[in-house]
Formats: structure tokens, sequence, C-alpha cells
């Protein structure tokens, strides 16, 4: 892995235990069940967005060994 794919993969990763942590927070604080419906949607658009980002690079690989040199010229 490059330096720039390993800081992208890294602040991904961070962003990911960030939305954790605030989906956590709103899901168990005393804010209401308003709360607790955004903290559960934010819960789940961050699973997303972290499988996302782990399997960007298999997806990448796999289109460059399918299509070969055409692809990536």
């Amino acid at each position: 892995m490059s330096t720039l794919e390993t800081l992208a993969f890294v602040a991904g990763v961070s962003l990911g235990v960030v939305g954790f942590s605030v989906a956590g927070l709103m899901i168990a604080g005393p804010f209401g069940e308003d709360w607790v419906r955004r903290g559960k949607q934010l819960a789940k658009n961050t699973i997303l967005g972290v499988v996302i980002l782990a399997s960007a690079n298999m997806v990448v690989a796999f289109l460059i060994s399918q299509l070969g040199p055409s692809f990536c010229s």
C-alpha cells in the first residue's frame, strides 16, 4: 500500500469511529425518541460507509485484473 492509500484508509476508519461514537451517544443519551431514531440511522449509514471503504481496494484490484491494461490506460 502506498502512503496516500494508507492515509485515506486511516482517515476513513477514524471517521467511522467518530460516527459510531456519535450514534452511540444519540441512542444512549436522554434526548428522546427522535434522537434515538436519528442515532440508529447514523449507525446504519456509518456501517455502510465502512463496508464500502473496506471493499473499495478489492473492487478496484478485481476490475484491473479482469479488464487488464485496457482499463488502466
